[in-house]
C-alpha cells in the first residue's frame, strides 16, 4: 500500500493529458493530409479550353461571312467589284492579243538582243553633245571610262560645267557623270567642286 501512496496521481493525469493532446494533434494532421490526398485523386482534372476557343472563333468567322453574303447590298457590291475585275482582265487579255500575244510579249522582253558596249562610240557621242552647247569652258577636260564620264580641270565658270554635265547625262549609255572640276582660286587647294551620279 505504501507504494500506491507514493505515486503522484495528479502528475500521471497531467502527463497522460499531454500525451493524449500530442496524439490527437498528430492524428488530426495525418487525417487532414490523407483527406487532401484523397480529394486530389478524386477531383476531376480541368479540361482544356483550346478547342472550345477555336470553335468559337471559327463559328464567329463563319457567322461574319454568312452575314456578308446574306446582306443583299453587300452581296451586290461584292458582285460589282468582281465583275469590274473580270472586265479589266478581259480587256487586258484582248490588248495583249490573247494567250499567244501575251507569251510573245514576254518572250520579246526576255530575248531582246543585248547590245554590245562600245566605249569609243560612247566617247564620240559625248564629245558631240559637249560641242553642241557651243565652245566648252576653257580648261575643261572630258574623259570617258566605261559608262562613266569624268569632267576635270580648272574652270572659271562652274555654271557652264553644270550645263555640260546635264547634257552629257542625257546621252544614251552614260550611267554616271562625275564633276571633278575646280575653280582657279581653289585649284591650288585641290578642292573638288562636286560629284553627280545617276
Amino acid at each position: 500500500m505504501n507504494r500506491l501512496e507514493d505515486v503522484d496521481v495528479d502528475d500521471l493525469r497531467k502527463r497522460s493529458a499531454r500525451y493524449a493532446e500530442v496524439a490527437r494533434k498528430g492524428a488530426s494532421k495525418s487525417a487532414r493530409a490523407a483527406r487532401e490526398t484523397l480529394a486530389a485523386r478524386v477531383r476531376p482534372r480541368p479540361k482544356r479550353r483550346g478547342p472550345l476557343v477555336g470553335l468559337l472563333v471559327a463559328g464567329a468567322a463563319v457567322a461574319g461571312i454568312g452575314y456578308l453574303l446574306y446582306d443583299r447590298k453587300r452581296r451586290q457590291a461584292i458582285a460589282g467589284q468582281v465583275s469590274k475585275l473580270q472586265q479589266g482582265a478581259r480587256q487586258r487579255y484582248a490588248e495583249l492579243g490573247g494567250f499567244t500575244g501575251a507569251v510573245d510579249k514576254v518572250r520579246d522582253r526576255v530575248a531582246a538582243p543585248v547590245m554590245e558596249f562600245d566605249e569609243a562610240a560612247l566617247e564620240e557621242q559625248v564629245r558631240q553633245v559637249v560641242a553642241e552647247g557651243g565652245k566648252p569652258p576653257a580648261g575643261l577636260k572630258v574623259t570617258v571610262e566605261g559608262r562613266t564620264v569624268y569632267l576635270r580641270g580648272a574652270v572659271d565658270d562652274p555654271a557652264a560645267v553644270d550645263a555640260v554635265a546635264e547634257r552629257v547625262h542625257g546621252v544614251n549609255g552614260v550611267v554616271a557623270v562625275v564633276n571633278l572640276t575646280t575653280t582657279p582660286a581653289r585649284a591650288g587647294a585641290g578642292n573638288n567642286k562636286k560629284s553627280t551620279t545617276s
